[in-house]
């Protein structure tokens, strides 16, 4: 994968400054180039927040974009996928010259995806719905906070607008499959499912009791390594249940092709 990105990289950033530079000499293109390339390249050897972002071309064009403005990667992975979701929500195609009026901003987000993207996470474990169960989805949402029915034409007007703004201007909800849309890295559905401070609380006070508080760590822990868990802390291992002789060692799969490595590798090895 490292070849590809910096083979994806060292074309990306020669044709950007030649785009931008159209006065500057071959040398010195290839030579701002070559010191862009190098310090995104590192950050993907350095970061595992940037590694597993830079695997997605289109996330990798972000974290391109991000360096190129002058901003720094950041090494806390939060503070990276905040960044790097800001810039596909609100600058992406702004910069390509689509009116400004189509990005989608901050409140929006809060308001709409945080809380589908919790949704998704709990009540579809493939992470796919179609386009008629997120506009219903929207519209509850939108309904519950304006204290209006879901099937309000201002409702219905204002979902609609949004979900063809993020579906066209952003490329963070993306069709992956002939009407079933989802985030287009299981990453940013993590992100912005974990910044639902409600369902946070209702989760923990489901299990814990309504007194219980909370707070936010301002870190988290990779959740593909929690993954790689799933059989120890779930099945009874070290002892030899009844679970574990059934459900493991996972013979049949249905997954995804972007996590074989972040998950089910790392599944394998630890089962090793």
């Amino acid at each position: 994968e490292r070849p590809q990105i910096e083979r994806f990289l060292t074309r990306w950033c020669q044709a950007q400054e030649r785009f931008l530079s159209k006065d500057a000499s071959n040398a010195e293109i290839t030579r701002k180039a070559q010191l862009e390339s190098d310090a995104i390249l590192q950050a993907v050897d350095e970061n595992s927040g940037v590694r597993r972002l830079a695997v997605n071309p289109l996330l990798l064009t972000i974290l391109a974009l991000i360096q190129r403005n002058g901003a720094r990667l950041p090494n806390r992975r939060v503070e990276l996928y905040d960044l790097a979701a800001k810039t596909l929500l609100e600058t992406w195609r702004p910069a390509q010259g689509v009116p400004s009026i189509s990005a989608v901003k901050d409140h929006e987000a809060r308001q709409f995806l945080w809380p589908l993207a919790y949704w998704l996470h709990r009540e579809r474990p493939r992470g796919l719905a179609t386009a008629e169960e997120i506009k219903q989805q929207l519209a509850n949402i939108l309904a519950a906070k304006r204290k209006l029915a879901p099937d309000d034409s201002d409702i219905h007007k204002e979902v609609n607008d949004f979900l063809y703004r993020v579906l066209h201007h952003t490329g963070i909800l993306v069709e992956r499959a002939p009407n079933q849309y989802g985030f287009m890295h299981l990453t940013f559905e993590e992100y912005f499912a974990a910044r639902t401070e409600s369902a946070a609380y209702n989760l923990a006070r489901a299990r814990h009791g309504k007194s219980v508080q909370l707070e936010q760590d301002p870190d988290v822990l990779d959740t593909w390594f929690s993954s790689g868990l799933w059989p120890f802390s779930t099945l009874g291992w070290p002892h030899d249940t009844p679970d574990l002789k059934y459900f493991y060692p996972t013979s049949v799969m249905e997954t995804g092709y972007d996590i074989l490595f972040f998950w089910v590798a790392r599944m394998v090895m630890f089962g090793m």
